[in-house]
């Protein structure tokens, strides 16, 4: 899997093999500027457990594991 990520990230072809949705990549860069989720489900209007669903949708199309290496790889690959 790291190197299919690899490939995809240097390719420049990341956002459309991943289809990730623009409301998944929001909710990415807002962790990644360390909001919880109860403050990213203020500031867009929705329930604290659809910001869940929505990251853990982003965790399973990326094959990562938890929202660290989730930030780490949208910043390392140019997604956020």
């Amino acid at each position: 899997m790291e190197i299919e990520l690899k490939e995809l990230i240097s390719s420049g072809k990341i956002e459309k093999e991943l289809s990730l949705s623009k409301r998944e990549i929001e909710i990415i860069k807002l962790c990644a500027y360390g909001f919880t989720y109860k403050e990213i489900a203020k500031k867009l209007y929705l329930a604290p457990c659809t910001i869940i669903k929505h990251k853990k949708n982003a965790l399973i199309k990326t094959g990562l594991r938890n929202t660290n290496a989730l930030v780490y790889f949208s910043t390392k690959s140019g997604l956020i």
